[in-house]
Protein backbone atom coordinates (compact mmCIF):
# COMPACT_ATOMS: atom_id res chain seq x y z
CA UNK A 1 0.00 0.00 0.00
CA UNK A 2 2.85 2.22 0.67
CA UNK A 3 3.91 2.07 -3.02
CA UNK A 4 0.72 3.12 -4.13
CA UNK A 5 0.85 6.49 -1.48
CA UNK A 6 4.39 6.95 -2.81
CA UNK A 7 3.24 6.94 -6.73
CA UNK A 8 0.10 9.53 -6.15
CA UNK A 9 2.21 11.94 -4.55
CA UNK A 10 4.82 11.42 -7.40
CA UNK A 11 2.55 12.02 -9.92
CA UNK A 12 0.21 14.86 -8.34
CA UNK A 13 3.66 16.91 -7.88
CA UNK A 14 4.15 16.52 -11.51
CA UNK A 15 3.05 18.68 -14.49
CA UNK A 16 -0.21 17.27 -16.20
CA UNK A 17 0.35 18.21 -18.97
CA UNK A 18 3.69 16.16 -19.32
CA UNK A 19 1.30 13.43 -19.45
CA UNK A 20 -1.59 14.30 -22.01
CA UNK A 21 -0.90 11.99 -23.99
CA UNK A 22 -2.08 9.61 -21.65
CA UNK A 23 -5.54 11.05 -21.11
CA UNK A 24 -9.14 9.47 -22.03
CA UNK A 25 -11.79 11.74 -22.63
CA UNK A 26 -14.59 10.16 -20.87
CA UNK A 27 -17.02 12.23 -22.14
CA UNK A 28 -16.27 11.07 -25.72
CA UNK A 29 -17.06 7.77 -24.87
CA UNK A 30 -19.84 5.66 -25.39
CA UNK A 31 -20.89 2.54 -23.46
CA UNK A 32 -18.73 0.43 -25.17
CA UNK A 33 -15.19 -1.21 -25.72
CA UNK A 34 -12.14 0.57 -27.11
CA UNK A 35 -8.48 -0.17 -27.35
CA UNK A 36 -5.56 2.01 -26.76
CA UNK A 37 -1.86 1.51 -27.54
CA UNK A 38 0.82 2.90 -25.73
CA UNK A 39 4.95 2.78 -25.83
CA UNK A 40 6.95 3.66 -22.72
CA UNK A 41 10.46 4.98 -23.10
CA UNK A 42 13.32 6.30 -21.40
CA UNK A 43 11.72 9.41 -21.41
CA UNK A 44 8.40 8.91 -19.30
CA UNK A 45 10.30 7.15 -16.71
CA UNK A 46 12.57 10.63 -16.77
CA UNK A 47 9.46 12.80 -15.96
CA UNK A 48 8.84 10.52 -12.78
CA UNK A 49 10.71 11.90 -9.62
CA UNK A 50 12.28 9.17 -8.00
CA UNK A 51 11.30 6.78 -10.55
CA UNK A 52 12.37 2.95 -9.53
CA UNK A 53 12.94 2.44 -13.47
CA UNK A 54 15.18 4.67 -15.65
CA UNK A 55 15.00 2.82 -18.97
CA UNK A 56 12.89 0.78 -20.53
CA UNK A 57 11.14 -0.07 -23.68
CA UNK A 58 7.84 -1.74 -22.66
CA UNK A 59 4.86 -1.61 -25.11
CA UNK A 60 1.31 -1.17 -23.38
CA UNK A 61 -2.29 -1.75 -24.60
CA UNK A 62 -5.07 -0.28 -22.98
CA UNK A 63 -8.50 -2.30 -23.05
CA UNK A 64 -11.36 -0.01 -22.55
CA UNK A 65 -14.60 -1.46 -21.40
CA UNK A 66 -17.57 1.65 -21.02
CA UNK A 67 -20.68 0.65 -19.27
CA UNK A 68 -23.91 2.85 -17.30
CA UNK A 69 -21.90 1.62 -13.86
CA UNK A 70 -18.11 2.86 -14.96
CA UNK A 71 -15.44 1.57 -16.86
CA UNK A 72 -12.95 -1.60 -16.51
CA UNK A 73 -9.79 -1.19 -17.66
CA UNK A 74 -7.37 -4.35 -18.46
CA UNK A 75 -3.54 -3.29 -19.08
CA UNK A 76 -1.30 -5.35 -20.83
CA UNK A 77 2.11 -4.77 -20.81
CA UNK A 78 5.13 -6.07 -22.41
CA UNK A 79 8.81 -5.74 -22.45
CA UNK A 80 12.00 -4.74 -21.07
CA UNK A 81 13.24 -2.08 -18.25
CA UNK A 82 16.56 -1.80 -17.64
CA UNK A 83 17.81 -2.02 -13.71
CA UNK A 84 21.17 -2.04 -11.91
CA UNK A 85 22.03 -5.07 -9.93
CA UNK A 86 22.30 -4.64 -6.63
CA UNK A 87 25.03 -6.55 -5.95
CA UNK A 88 27.50 -5.80 -9.09
CA UNK A 89 26.27 -2.64 -10.28
CA UNK A 90 25.68 -3.59 -13.53
CA UNK A 91 23.09 -2.60 -15.97
CA UNK A 92 20.94 -5.73 -16.81
CA UNK A 93 17.16 -5.86 -18.78
CA UNK A 94 14.39 -7.38 -17.07
CA UNK A 95 11.65 -8.69 -18.47
CA UNK A 96 7.93 -7.19 -17.90
CA UNK A 97 4.98 -8.99 -18.74
CA UNK A 98 1.85 -7.76 -16.91
CA UNK A 99 -1.93 -8.31 -17.14
CA UNK A 100 -3.90 -6.36 -14.63
CA UNK A 101 -7.54 -4.94 -14.30
CA UNK A 102 -8.59 -1.61 -12.68
CA UNK A 103 -12.16 -0.97 -12.18
CA UNK A 104 -13.58 2.51 -11.99
CA UNK A 105 -16.96 2.80 -10.13
CA UNK A 106 -19.26 6.13 -10.84
CA UNK A 107 -19.91 7.14 -7.08
CA UNK A 108 -20.03 10.26 -4.91
CA UNK A 109 -16.34 11.08 -4.32
CA UNK A 110 -13.36 10.29 -5.62
CA UNK A 111 -11.81 7.04 -3.68
CA UNK A 112 -9.45 4.36 -3.67
CA UNK A 113 -11.20 1.10 -1.97
CA UNK A 114 -8.22 -1.20 -3.24
CA UNK A 115 -5.46 -1.26 -5.50
CA UNK A 116 -8.01 -2.16 -8.39
CA UNK A 117 -11.45 -0.89 -7.69
CA UNK A 118 -11.57 3.13 -7.50
CA UNK A 119 -14.64 5.46 -7.25
CA UNK A 120 -14.64 8.30 -9.41
CA UNK A 121 -17.67 10.89 -9.89
CA UNK A 122 -19.64 10.61 -12.77
CA UNK A 123 -18.93 13.99 -13.88
CA UNK A 124 -15.06 13.16 -14.18
CA UNK A 125 -14.33 14.49 -17.49
CA UNK A 126 -10.22 12.84 -18.01
CA UNK A 127 -9.05 10.02 -16.72
CA UNK A 128 -5.35 9.86 -17.09
CA UNK A 129 -3.74 6.47 -16.79
CA UNK A 130 -0.02 7.22 -16.42
CA UNK A 131 -0.14 7.13 -13.15
CA UNK A 132 -2.01 3.77 -13.21
CA UNK A 133 0.67 2.51 -15.62
CA UNK A 134 3.67 3.34 -13.92
CA UNK A 135 2.24 2.01 -11.11
CA UNK A 136 1.71 -1.45 -12.25
CA UNK A 137 5.30 -1.24 -13.28
CA UNK A 138 6.62 -0.62 -10.16
CA UNK A 139 5.23 -2.62 -8.31
CA UNK A 140 6.23 -6.12 -10.14
CA UNK A 141 10.08 -4.49 -10.09
CA UNK A 142 11.71 -6.93 -7.96
CA UNK A 143 12.88 -5.48 -4.12
CA UNK A 144 16.07 -7.40 -4.40
CA UNK A 145 17.76 -6.56 -8.06
CA UNK A 146 20.18 -9.20 -9.19
CA UNK A 147 21.97 -9.35 -12.52
CA UNK A 148 20.25 -12.82 -14.54
CA UNK A 149 24.47 -14.23 -13.66
CA UNK A 150 23.73 -14.35 -9.85
CA UNK A 151 20.00 -15.48 -9.95
CA UNK A 152 21.00 -19.10 -10.12
CA UNK A 153 23.49 -18.30 -6.67
CA UNK A 154 21.27 -18.44 -3.19
CA UNK A 155 22.52 -16.09 -0.58
CA UNK A 156 23.47 -19.22 1.74
CA UNK A 157 25.98 -20.36 -1.34
CA UNK A 158 27.71 -16.89 -0.84
CA UNK A 159 29.75 -18.39 2.30
CA UNK A 160 31.10 -21.35 0.39
CA UNK A 161 30.75 -24.01 2.72
CA UNK A 162 32.16 -21.81 5.49
CA UNK A 163 30.71 -22.88 9.06
CA UNK A 164 29.02 -19.22 10.08
CA UNK A 165 27.75 -20.80 13.74
CA UNK A 166 28.16 -24.45 15.73
CA UNK A 167 25.70 -24.60 18.93
CA UNK A 168 27.56 -25.99 22.36
CA UNK A 169 24.99 -28.85 21.91
CA UNK A 170 26.85 -30.04 18.71
CA UNK A 171 28.46 -33.37 19.49
CA UNK A 172 32.50 -33.34 18.81
CA UNK A 173 33.44 -36.11 16.70
CA UNK A 174 35.58 -38.71 18.64
CA UNK A 175 38.81 -40.01 17.09
CA UNK A 176 38.50 -43.54 17.32
CA UNK A 177 41.89 -45.49 18.90
CA UNK A 178 43.03 -46.77 15.67
CA UNK A 179 43.75 -43.07 14.19
CA UNK A 180 46.91 -41.96 14.36
CA UNK A 181 46.00 -38.42 16.43
CA UNK A 182 48.92 -35.64 17.39
CA UNK A 183 49.39 -35.76 20.73
CA UNK A 184 48.81 -32.27 20.83
CA UNK A 185 45.43 -32.62 19.56
CA UNK A 186 44.59 -35.26 21.92
CA UNK A 187 45.57 -33.25 24.64
CA UNK A 188 43.21 -30.32 23.22
CA UNK A 189 39.81 -32.49 22.82
CA UNK A 190 40.21 -33.57 26.89
CA UNK A 191 39.85 -29.98 27.30
CA UNK A 192 36.92 -29.42 25.69
CA UNK A 193 35.01 -32.15 27.40
CA UNK A 194 35.63 -30.27 30.36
Amino acid sequence: MKIIVTCVAIFQTMQKKDFQEFDINLYQLKNKQYKYDYRLEESFFQLIENSLVFKGMLEVTVEIDKNEYGLVINYSINGNVELVCDRSLETFEHPINIKEQVIYKYGEENEELSESLFVIKRDTQKLNLAHSMYELVAVVIPYKKLHPKYGTQDDDEQNDGELVYKSDDDEVDEPSEEQNIDPRWAELLKLRKN
